[in-house]
């Protein structure tokens, strides 16, 4: 990213602690540990989108922040609906995409595989491994996928509405407060 952009980020899965000390380890190794006021996070509130005073109260931090990208981590704890029944998933998402459509930002969602599928080599596409609803996958305009190898690298597949990309891998160097990505190679389709 050539221009500083702004992010918020929803995040529900992790301890704050964590979530701080690997941004921190990621502007340092970027080289600017201050980020401007580019960075906002709203962290294990126990935040549910589906509720209407939690839903008020992010769309008033968006309005008030403006980002040009808002991280959610990790879906699933995003709301207290079925995740595996379609009704509730297009409930969820289309909050999310009113987030996009009214706050003119891009929308993240970190969500998982199905942990039944995740090591699935059975030439199913990825998105149909995900937990939950098939809706997730479906409006997804672009998806990234992450899988630990078991040399350490991590490879990432890509499946767009637009295009693909050939999956490549990477590595985190360095400790806590060094912390950097390495371009590892293209990977080995499977």
């Amino acid at each position: 990213v050539k221009t500083s952009r702004k992010v918020f980020v929803i995040q529900e899965e992790d301890p704050d602690d964590m979530v701080l000390r690997r941004t921190h380890a990621i502007l340092h190794a970027l080289g600017n540990p201050s980020t401007n006021g580019n960075l906002m996070f709203s962290l294990k509130k126990g935040l549910r989108m589906d509720n209407d005073e939690w839903h008020k109260q992010v769309c008033a931090e968006l309005k008030e922040f403006s980002p040009d990208l808002l991280i959610c981590d990790v879906l699933a704890m995003l709301h207290d609906l079925d995740e595996n029944k379609q009704p509730d998933m297009k409930r969820v998402l289309g909050i999310f995409k009113d987030i996009r459509d009214d706050y003119h930002c891009s929308v993240l969602l970190v969500h998982h595989f199905n942990k039944f599928l995740a090591g699935d080599s059975s030439g199913s596409s990825l998105n149909q491994r995900l937990r939950g609803s098939s809706v997730v996958a479906a409006a997804s305009e672009n998806s990234l996928y992450l899988k630990k190898m078991p040399d350490g690298k991590i490879r990432i597949d890509h499946e767009s509405k637009y295009g693909a990309l050939d999956p490549f891998l990477y590595t985190l160097e360095g400790d806590e407060t060094t912390m950097q990505f390495v371009y590892g190679g293209a990977a080995n389709f499977d």
